[in-house]
């Protein structure tokens, strides 16, 4: 008989090793790189926007990137949660734009579902504010305990497919959560490496590849410690990373007096380009206008006035 000291002192490893023997008499092994089943099927569930002549959004569920074609090659914001289903983001946009070159990645902020599919950008020079990289490296401590969380959140989007009809749009919703989270398990079983930025910047940055440039700016800590607002004042587009969503919604921390002079130099930056922006995409996908912008910098003046009650209404 294993005495009880043992048994407690494992017990974290081994519900650990029963959660993945659990998920592999459920169907679920190793993902091939290509021609598998699972993500045949995921490719149904891809969807191509175009956001203009140059730009195309690629999503699938939550999952996000934004390919912009340039005269210098494409550039891309963001780069989803993990290889495997980034390696299909970029075919889809390589098939639009009849383009392989990727020139740039921009990381939006360096959570790990930004940041997980860089390593299919190997061709590109990897651009982002200097705290991304430090948000990186925490991904990678504890492995273990990444692991447990995914297969926990895939256990709990299994839950949610079985509770919905699998017509509908919910069902469609959790499936997607879930191959999201599957394929970044599968990632750090394969031990997929993170591919850093190599570019950084504190307060801003102007790049100009040929006939687009890229405008970018640090928001301050919010939503992470690393987030940027990118400008592109050719396509008229603004892209948010998460720093906020529809409606001008945030989740964005306490400011002291150095970080709300930084919101300040922002709202201002804001302001100078707002005239000028069309369309303002969000870190998800989500598609904004510039009320939603004009919300988020109403609901910023509120939060500074009044946090403790700004964060109970949000």
């Amino acid at each position: 008989m294993i005495p009880f000291n043992t048994i407690t002192k494992y017990k974290p490893f081994l519900i650990l090793v029963v959660l993945i023997l659990a998920f592999i008499l459920a169907g679920f092994t190793r993902l091939p790189d290509e021609n598998n089943a699972f993500l045949n099927k995921i490719n149904s569930y891809i969807k191509c926007i175009n956001l203009c002549d140059k730009a195309v959004l690629v999503k699938m569920g939550a999952d996000a990137v934004t390919a912009i074609n340039t005269s210098k090659g494409i550039v891309v914001i963001d780069a989803g949660i993990s290889y495997s289903l980034t390696k299909q983001y970029r075919k889809q946009f390589e098939k639009v734009f009849s383009k392989t070159y990727c020139a740039l990645l921009i990381n939006t902020h360096g959570h790990p579902d930004h940041t997980g599919g860089n390593l299919v950008f190997n061709d590109a020079e990897i651009v982002a504010h200097v705290n991304c990289i430090k948000e990186m490296q925490e991904q990678i401590k504890n492995p273990e305990n990444v692991s447990k969380n995914l297969l926990k959140t895939i256990e709990s989007y299994n839950n949610q497919l079985k509770m919905v009809d699998s017509s509908s749009v919910d069902w469609c919703d959790a499936y997607c959560q879930k191959a999201r989270y599957f394929s970044a398990y599968n990632d750090l079983l394969e031990k997929k490496q993170l591919n850093f930025p190599g570019l950084t910047f504190t307060d801003s940055l102007f790049i100009s590849m040929g006939d687009v440039s890229f405008d970018m700016i640090y928001f301050g800590k919010a939503h992470s410690e690393s987030d940027i607002l990118i400008y592109v004042p050719e396509l008229k587009l603004l892209f948010s990373g998460d720093i906020f969503t529809k409606y001008g919604k945030h989740h964005i921390c306490n400011a002291d007096k150095q970080l709300s002079l930084r919101r300040g130099h922002v709202k201002k930056w804001l302001q100078k380009r707002k005239h000028k922006i069309e369309k303002i995409i969000g870190g998800h996908g989500e598609i904004m206008s510039k009320d939603d912008m004009d919300a988020f910098c109403k609901n910023l003046v509120m939060h500074e006035k009044n946090p403790f009650l700004y964060n109970n209404i949000m």
